[in-house]
């Protein structure tokens, strides 16, 4: 019997009226409402749908996390409990307590928030593994993480969120309303909700250390002490280990604009030639140093010394690098893709088609004029240092694999003087074209919203 409901009494007193009907209500002696007090509505949200807030203010879900960097969450105290108008009452009743409205604050019934990853995550300076339940402050909407290097990438990694009632001993959430009660009245009412996003690393950090055209030789290094001359009282002789300038993108690797509290693009620390201003692609005549030359444009056939940098599932390599070329009209600022041929013998053949090299494309269609690797030549005027050379080495070997006589082989560097890694037409850098030069360090810690 519950309070609101009605009751007859009957009694026989002397001559009265054999029977005397009263109405009145009585305390509530049940602890299980009827059926009739609970609809279940269920409300489906598709996980990229926009979700507003309180304030008006709307969060769009991201599609993926990025590896170094970082991420927020948005777990708020909210619930939608108006439904109908009904408030779950079958019928009219003249209970208190019936103020439930769509966005109510849950702060004061939430007893404990909590987030697992499937991924390494720090959150409030705190670092956690993965399937490690972190616990949120309860009171907190939105939460920042980080996703640190140490993770793999990923794809659909598992995240699950829960909230638990403050009446609630356990995470119960397998009925839609908290009609039902444990032995001590406490909710069977918590909350869980599981997401997926991918972890993705990135590639960046495209960087041009010199070049074999003379021309630029006081542009990307640095000269000879006493002085010495390539072209006497034009272009000084250089130190082919001593950077002066680099060609790059105002953007580092990890999407931050580059500058001074970046370090530049020496974005972990360990390349110091790229701690410097970069100078935006392309190499063009007016950057040269040498006054006398800024009307000379690269030359066609020299060797450009490049870097890419990545961070994530490199363990095998494998970069591709489409190259396509375009012709600039420097009246008219036109610009149009063009195909690039060599002379072969007394023929032209064509080693660069423009938008030829798609899936399914035929390799003979070209004509294979490789690109080889001198790294026994080249690793000085690319910028590789001691400090680089120790950590690629300690790391090739600690990758380390047996082959089937025992012997120890290590992850694969670069080394020798000819290593072919494509053509003009498509770029294949492996192992044998990496270095490492990862750090335990972050410089700054910058939030991203995806």
């Amino acid at each position: 019997m519950c309070i609101g409901d009605t009751y007859k009494a009957t009694a026989n007193i002397g001559t009265v009226p054999p029977t005397i009907e009263s109405e009145q209500e009585v305390t509530k002696t049940i602890t299980s409402p009827p059926d009739s007090w609970y609809e279940t509505i269920t409300v489906t949200t598709p996980p990229t749908a926009p979700i507003t807030i309180p304030s008006g203010s709307t969060y769009t879900p991201g599609n993926f996390i990025n590896l170094d960097y970082g991420f927020q969450v948005y777990f708020p105290n909210v619930g939608d409990f108006y439904g109908d108008g009904g408030y779950g009452l079958g019928t009219t009743s003249r209970d208190r307590g019936k103020g439930f409205i769509d966005d109510m604050n849950t702060t004061e019934w939430t007893r404990r928030k909590t987030a697992t990853f499937d991924f390494r995550v720090i959150y409030d300076g705190v670092a956690y593994s993965p399937q490690e339940e972190i616990d949120l402050v309860v009171d907190r909407d939105t939460h920042d993480f980080y996703c640190p290097l140490a993770n793999y990438e990923a794809i659909s990694a598992g995240v699950t969120f829960k909230a638990y009632a403050t009446n609630g001993t356990s995470l119960d959430n397998d009925l839609p309303a908290n009609r039902a009660r444990g032995n001590q009245f406490d909710a069977k009412h918590s909350g869980v909700r599981q997401y997926n996003i991918d972890v993705v690393g990135r590639v960046g950090n495209l960087t041009m250390l010199d070049t074999g055209d003379y021309r630029f030789a006081n542009f990307f290094k640095q000269a000879k002490s006493p002085v010495s001359w390539i072209i006497p009282n034009v272009v000084k002789d250089v130190e082919l280990t001593a950077q002066n300038k680099v060609i790059g993108s105002g953007i580092d690797i990890r999407g931050v604009t580059a500058s001074a509290s970046t370090k530049w693009l020496n974005t972990y620390g360990t390349v110091p030639h790229l701690a410097r201003i970069p100078n935006k692609f392309p190499l063009s005549p007016d950057l040269n140093t040498v006054v006398a030359l800024r009307n000379q444009p690269l030359r066609i056939g020299y060797n450009q010394y490049m870097d890419i940098q990545t961070i994530g599932n490199y363990a095998q390599g494998g970069i591709q690098i489409i190259p396509y070329y375009y012709h600039l009209n420097l009246v008219t600022g036109v610009v149009k893709p063009v195909d690039v041929y060599m002379q072969v013998g007394s023929e032209y053949k064509p080693i660069n088609l423009f938008g030829n090299a798609v899936p399914g494309w035929n390799p003979n269609s070209v004509y294979d004029n490789f690109y080889t690797l001198n790294w026994e030549a080249e690793f000085g005027r690319r910028g590789y240092t001691s400090a680089e050379s120790t950590l690629t080495k300690e790391v090739s070997e600690y990758w380390k694999v047996w082959d089937a006589n025992g012997n120890v082989i290590n992850m694969p560097t670069p080394q020798g003087q000819s290593h072919a890694f494509g053509n003009n037409q498509l770029i294949q850098l492996t192992q044998r074209n990496r270095t490492f030069i990862g750090s335990p360090v972050i410089l700054i810690l910058q939030l991203r919203i995806l």
